[in-house]
């Protein structure tokens, strides 16, 4: 596996490193599973705890279970893998990590990304101080060039999902048909197309598309319904290279829609194109949705909105910040956000699109293409 190049680990690293001596640490204990793989390791996820130790001379050190240990020596930039046997294990796995590095590496007080009460209580046991931080997770906020391209990459193929499902929709076929046809549609031109395909949750394409009645349900799974003529469609497909993801999401139709259905649409057609516009440097998280949200209910369908305007996209299907009337945070370049207001209509159906929108200097670049014009997302029958 070749994953994220040397030199961007390298970086990342780096800035882990300042942040420690900056703060007085020795060092920094990575948990959470989405920022060990920003530091390059791929793995699966499970109740057994992985930790990735950046200590503040800049060594790099590995524990994992026994069983991910042939993996873990390949990844490059750690400097030692150590192991545990299993878990929970006759000795605790933090007990064992804990006086690994307190007494081969003489660590007192460390930094951490993600735990909880009980852990935390743990590691102060052993520690002289610990200091929960977020320090990665702001780091994955603004995205580097070469993340930006990955992304691009990934924006391509959840267009082409939602392609693919789109040619997938005809009457008397299942959403979980449909959904198996568009992964494997998609997952083949990955292969075919890509130098590597990387394994991450939720696989390289997935999708939800709910028909009929069931689009009012926002993140209704898929189901063994099969499409009807009439039948509002939601295809909301994303795919991921080398773990960064993107999300294309189309609302679409089984035959003609009705009139109803056109003017919520049209009304979110425009909310979310106005979603899009305001993602750039200087607004606010907060300004967008307000704004966003306000477009909503002035045009009468205040009641149906289910959900903020957006949020972060990277290694995480979901991650910061969120474009929500609670999150101040300033729009900078290189920040990645979906653009996904929606409106949710019981009796009638729901009605969203999403792009994957990445922040520039100037206008707001589109990563997911695929047409949102009425006339193109309308399959006769």
């Amino acid at each position: 596996m070749v994953g994220i190049p040397v030199n961007e680990i390298k970086q990342r690293k780096e800035k882990i490193v300042k942040y420690l001596n900056d703060n007085l640490l020795d060092a920094f204990m990575i948990l959470d599973p989405y920022n060990i793989f920003y530091m390059g390791f791929y793995h699966v996820v499970t109740e057994r705890p992985v930790a990735y130790i950046i200590y503040s001379d800049g060594k790099v050190e590995l524990f994992v279970p026994m069983l991910e240990k042939d993996e873990a020596t390949r990844v490059p930039n750690v400097d030692s893998v150590k192991t545990y046997f299993e878990y929970p294990g006759k000795k605790g796995v933090f007990e064992f990590i804990g006086e690994e590095l307190k007494f081969g590496n003489n660590t007192k007080k460390i930094g951490v990304d993600n735990t909880d009460f009980k852990l935390f209580k743990k590691l102060s046991g052993v520690f002289e101080e610990v200091k929960v931080s977020d320090v990665i997770y702001d780091m994955r906020i603004i995205k580097s060039p070469y993340e930006i391209e990955l992304l691009k990459s990934a924006g391509y193929y959840s267009d082409y999902a939602v392609s693919a499902g789109f040619e997938a929709l005809k009457l008397g076929v299942s959403e979980l048909e449909i959904l198996s046809e568009l992964e494997k549609k998609t997952t083949e031109k990955m292969i075919d197309e890509l130098d590597e395909v990387i394994y991450v949750p939720g696989g390289p394409v997935g999708a939800l598309l709910p028909t009929g009645w069931r689009t009012a349900l926002p993140h209704g799974l898929p189901s063994n319904r099969k499409v009807e003529k009439g039948d509002t469609v939601m295809l909301s497909c994303g795919a991921n290279v080398k773990g960064y993801r993107t999300e294309t999401e189309r609302t679409c139709f089984v035959g003609e829609p009705s009139k109803d259905k056109i003017k919520a649409f049209n009304v979110i057609y425009q909310a979310q194109k106005l979603a899009t516009t305001m993602m750039v440097p200087g607004k606010s998280c907060s300004e967008i949705d307000r704004t966003v949200m306000d477009f909503i209910r002035e045009n009468g369908y205040g009641d149906y909105i289910r959900h903020r305007t957006g949020h972060g996209k990277g290694l995480g299907e979901h991650e910061t910040p969120w474009v929500d009337e609670g999150d101040p945070t300033i729009i900078k370049p290189g920040m990645v956000l979906s653009s996904e207001p929606g409106i949710y209509i019981e009796g009638l159906s729901g009605f969203r699109h999403s792009d994957t929108v990445a922040v520039t200097d100037g206008e707001p670049l589109l990563l997911t293409k695929y047409s949102k014009k009425l006339e193109d997302l309308i399959v006769y029958v």
